[in-house]
């Protein structure tokens, strides 16, 4: 009996395994289990813990209005998370006098990453272009130039999920990119930096906080501006290329607002149907439990839990898309902007706009700053490229209409 011990334990893993693929991959296993458990939490093991999803409206709006001190991003660990309200009262308000630096890092990292010559096609590998991109655009906002350029800095940037998950020692190590920006600082000086990294560093000080803890604060800025941003944008870039009549349409679109208003974020809120293209192939969101909390039936969510709401029956309801002309099941990339163009719904179906029956982005403030980086990169891609799957044996599978499970080494 003891010589089966191993072999069970082994089919077990094997099991999990297959599940925790199969949920993230196959929709339908989602939308099953909103059946089995309507309006209710339950558990599902993935690859290295349990994950508590929430199912139905009511439940997903009780994790939508948790206080912050209750539950954070998923990978929230302090009891000081200033660096939230850093996003909400600095990065937000300030959004509109930032976005020019943005856009034009856009411009010069689209040019880096995308070469072209003349107009030969050109063969991209589009997950680490988007990447290289969206982290340069990001960071000329967090650390300025020309920290924002610095290859070794990047490099960091972009391998710091996996090495979150990997090695938690990568954040109490300071980058020495980072420590000649760390260096000095004080209240105020001729050309003071306007950018995240400054805005941390002040309210670090006066807490005594290490560069070591700054550089983390600093990388949870990137985790959640370039990770789940970057999958949205090759999502799109390919849906693009498997429907080439649609640029078209967004292009002239993007002609029309950048004439009338230049790059600005006046001239990207007109694009209605380049936001309803990017709203539709959205994914969901994800808190962390960071004390023990109780739900209003009862179930006690103990602290450390990672929490998730489950997307796929709210996103694939058909009462709230009946306005859309379109199977709430399908593909549609312009059914948000039919729907905006309504009698008072022009501020509704936004891709910043959230409710209990769409949840992708979740509902914090940087929903606005990502929307606005993921609409002026792919305008800009839109202007000056076309796009096409590039020839080979590796194809895209659409599984959902909101996500890509596709082959991300696909070149376009």
């Amino acid at each position: 009996m003891d010589d089966l011990q191993p072999t069970v334990l082994a089919l077990v893993a094997v099991v999990i395994v297959i599940y925790a693929v199969r949920w993230y991959t196959d929709p339908r296993l989602q939308g099953d289990a909103s059946l089995q458990y309507p309006d209710s939490a339950f558990k599902i093991a993935t690859l290295d813990r349990w994950l508590v999803v929430f199912s139905g409206r009511r439940m997903v709006e009780e994790l939508r209005k948790r206080p912050d001190d209750e539950l954070s991003g998923p990978h929230g660990t302090w009891k000081d998370r200033y660096h939230t309200d850093i996003a909400r009262e600095k990065l937000l308000k300030k959004l509109y006098s930032v976005l020019p630096d943005a856009i034009d890092e856009i411009f010069v990292a689209i040019k880096d990453n995308v070469p072209t010559q003349d107009k030969e096609w050109t063969r991209i590998e589009v997950m680490p272009a988007v990447a290289q991109i969206l982290a340069r655009a990001s960071n000329r906002i967090f650390v300025g130039l020309p920290l924002c350029r610095d290859e070794a800095y990047l490099q960091l940037v972009l391998v710091f999920p996996g090495s979150l998950v990997k090695e938690a020692g990568i954040l109490r190590r300071v980058p020495n990119v980072l420590k000649r920006a760390l260096e000095e600082f004080g209240e105020d000086w001729d050309n003071k930096p306007n950018d995240a990294l400054q805005w941390i560093v002040e309210k670090a000080i006066p807490r005594g906080e290490t560069a070591s803890t700054i550089t983390q604060r600093l990388f949870v800025f990137n985790f959640a501006a370039i990770g789940t941003s970057s999958n949205i944008m090759a999502h799109a870039l390919y849906r693009l290329a498997e429907n080439p009549d649609l640029v078209g349409a967004l292009r002239e679109e993007v002609q029309a607002c950048i004439s009338d208003d230049g790059w600005t974020g006046t001239a990207l809120g007109r694009m209605w149907k380049l936001d309803s293209l990017l709203r539709e192939t959205m994914l969901t969101m994800t808190r962390k439990a960071l004390k023990d909390v109780t739900l209003h039936d009862g179930t006690r969510v103990p602290a450390g839990t990672l929490l998730s709401a489950n997307a796929y029956p709210l996103h694939h309801d058909a009462a709230p898309l009946a306005d859309s002309d379109a199977r709430a099941d399908t593909f549609d990339p312009l059914r948000y902007a039919r729907m905006r163009s309504g009698a008072g719904q022009s501020l509704r179906h936004q891709l910043t706009s959230t409710s209990p029956e769409y949840i992708p982005f979740g509902h914090g403030p940087g929903r606005f700053f990502a929307a606005n980086i993921l609409k002026a990169t792919l305008a800009r891609i839109l202007l000056d490229y076309d796009v096409k799957l590039a020839p080979g044996p590796r194809r895209l599978r659409f599984a959902d209409r909101h996500a890509a499970h596709a082959d991300w080494s696909c070149p376009l």
